[in-house]
């Protein structure tokens, strides 16, 4: 009796336990969705071309780069921290990556990313600094000097798994900004969703990026460059995947991303992406394309995007992924057991039941 009595008090635990964890996921999203929304009605307030600190819109991370900026919904590495922090909780080993942008003239951008997995929760770091060499003139025209334009930010993150294939996640940016001998200083904030569906064929995450309030420089003050981002990415086959992606900012008008990687053999992954304006095919603002490299832990990609009339940009990451990877969620070891089922070794045949690994199958 007292063992019956018994069973029945672990069943109801655990059903209270099981409401509990979905009442926690069901308020997350109400509360993340309704500030989404009300940020989204935000954004038609802003002017086209009025928003200050467009450093914050320029990618260097050169993966995200060359698939057209089509990161929010495809979080497989530290560089969607640019795109939406809750990303973060679909990495399960530490990472860090150093990423160097040649933009236009004599402008570069250097940037770095870090990823520290622990359990249920994921840190996460980025830094991005801007320089600009400039010249400053009299009222006649005539030279009388160079000068540098700097602009840095720092960003830690945070990610939450409220469960294997849902997390939430924040991040906090300090901007710093020297324009010659004026400075002007702020803070803003990311925040976003992202879901793993089963089999982890498809991905899609939400985020509203750059909530914060005016940059000012004196008596001049601009609105930061905030947006809604919402993406998602689709594994069309084992060795492809397709990714989309809405922005909508608050100084223009919706934009539309697509991008698209395939991996040629086990080292080289080549990517495409294009950046749409407006709905129109004919009006974009250019192809971007590239490839990645992957030895053991040690990786390497590289962008070419083309920006038009303005030049040729050339985007290099090198990361390393190290220490001991977290244990996989149950969907995606289905995933890579369906993958090797797929696709037998030598001497094995489809019918061959794959091996019995239980250690790294354990949800979390």
């Amino acid at each position: 009796m007292r063992m019956v009595k018994k069973s029945w008090e672990m069943k109801v635990g655990s059903r209270k336990s099981e409401v509990g964890r979905w009442k926690s996921l069901l308020t997350a999203v109400l509360l993340t969705t309704y500030y989404l929304l009300l940020t989204t009605s935000r954004l038609s307030a802003g002017t086209s071309g009025t928003s200050g600190a467009q450093f914050l819109n320029v990618p260097v991370f050169a993966r995200s780069s060359a698939l057209g900026e089509t990161y929010t919904g495809y979080a497989d590495d530290a560089g969607v921290l640019d795109f939406n922090p809750a990303g973060l909780g679909n990495i399960f080993v530490n990472e860090i990556w150093l990423s160097y942008l040649s933009y236009f003239e004599d402008t570069s951008l250097q940037s770095f990313h870090v990823a520290l997995p622990y359990r249920d929760f994921v840190i996460g770091l980025a830094g991005k600094y801007h320089n600009t060499k400039d010249m400053e003139t009299d009222i006649y025209g005539a030279e009388k000097g160079n000068f540098n334009d700097t602009d840095i930010m720092i960003m830690p993150a945070f990610a939450y798994k409220i469960k294997p294939d849902f997390s939430v996640g924040c991040s906090v940016k300090s901007i710093s900004q020297q324009l010659k001998d004026k400075k002007s200083s702020g803070v803003a904030a990311d925040i976003g969703l992202f879901y793993r569906f089963f089999l982890q064929k498809v991905s899609v995450g939400a985020a509203v990026v750059n909530i914060g309030q005016d940059v000012k420089f004196d008596a001049e003050s601009d609105p930061l460059p905030l947006a809604l981002r919402i993406g998602g990415s689709w594994e069309m086959a084992t060795k492809m995947m397709l990714l989309l992606e809405i922005v909508q900012p608050n100084d223009g008008s919706m934009k539309q991303r697509l991008g698209c990687e395939y991996q040629i053999s086990e080292p080289l992954w080549l990517r495409i992406g294009w950046k749409i304006n407006n709905r129109k095919f004919s009006d974009y603002t250019g192809l971007t394309c590239g490839f990645g490299l992957r030895y053991n832990k040690f990786c390497i990609d590289y962008a070419f995007v083309p920006h038009s009339d303005l030049g040729i940009t050339h985007y290099v990451t090198t990361g390393i992924k190290f220490g001991k990877p977290l244990p996989l969620p149950k969907s995606k070891m289905q995933s890579l057991e369906g993958e090797e089922q797929s696709s037998p070794k030598d001497g094995e045949t489809p019918s061959d039941p794959p091996a019995d690994d239980t250690e790294n199958s354990d949800e979390y």
